[in-house]
């Protein structure tokens, strides 16, 4: 009598436990996250302790890598003074922006021509960006590329065979990527960067169909059999792609995927 009782007593506990189990699996899997600040989540983005460094594949391809570093700026630092002896050396004491700076390299056309891109950012303390510099650097030529949200222009300089090129394109100009692509590159580099853009790409350009409208929430991001608790941000691209990216719950970036197929993943957390 006794063993036919532990007998049902261990069957039933199994059953709950598995019942239950599969219970909270499901709800993990249909539950979307809370909703939550996209301003937070930016936030943390721009003052994560530590570097991201991505691998870029295309399509299943490795193709590159970058890294994403972040920092605040303050004011030009003044000589320290008696009447403020408690200032410790390296403290930020007012953040004017950040500054956002990616470097990678990546691997592009049937060729695998390499190319070595920096870029530099920097925002307003507000998230508003002021200015952005990027240079792409691919033998034997170089493409620099500078904009000011004040002038409301871009900048362009080419170096290729000891020739050198310059043109200013007004914000009102740029309503093509395709096309301004391919005259910062004709006939090289710069086209196959062109080649990785949708196809609708190609369409004149609006200022609606260029903001994107983020969304952000709570997520659970799996790695290997572990999940940790993170962000998700999530935008419409080009009315009908969308960029979404997975953000450590102290900011640091854990993946990225944009249209056709290109997805960056964090190095540290997700080797490939």
């Amino acid at each position: 009598m006794f063993k036919r009782l532990y007998f049902v007593a261990v069957t039933l506990f199994w059953v709950i436990m598995n019942l239950l189990l599969w219970r909270s699996e499901i709800a993990a899997h249909r539950s979307s996250g809370s909703p939550v600040s996209v301003h937070s989540v930016w936030e943390r983005i721009l003052t994560a302790p530590d570097d991201s460094s991505l691998q870029v594949l295309h399509r299943g391809k490795r193709i590159g890598y970058c890294r994403w570093q972040a920092a605040p700026l303050e004011p030009e630092a003044t000589p320290p003074t008696t009447e403020s002896p408690d200032v410790i050396e390296g403290q930020i004491r007012q953040v004017t922006g950040y500054a956002v700076n990616v470097e990678g390299s990546l691997l592009l056309g049937d060729d695998f021509e390499r190319l070595r891109i920096t870029v530099r950012l920097e925002l307003d303390a507000d998230g508003t960006w002021r200015t952005f510099e990027g240079r792409v650097a691919s033998k034997p030529g170089t493409w620099e590329l500078r904009a000011s949200a004040l002038a409301q222009a871009i900048e362009v300089r080419s170096e290729r065979a000891g020739a050198t090129w310059e043109r200013r394109f007004t914000f009102r100009e740029i309503a093509n990527p395709t096309l301004w692509l391919g005259l910062i590159g004709p006939a090289g580099t710069l086209g196959n960067l062109a080649g990785l853009l949708p196809p609708e790409a190609a369409r004149p350009l609006t200022p609606g169909s260029l903001a994107l409208s983020w969304q952000a929430r709570t997520h659970w991001h799996t790695i290997g059999h572990s999940r940790l608790r993170a962000y998700r941000l999530e935008a419409q691209v080009l009315d009908q792609y969308r960029a979404v990216i997975t953000v450590s719950r102290v900011g640091e970036i854990l993946r990225v995927e944009l249209p056709d197929d290109l997805v960056l993943l964090n190095e540290a957390l997700e080797p490939f």
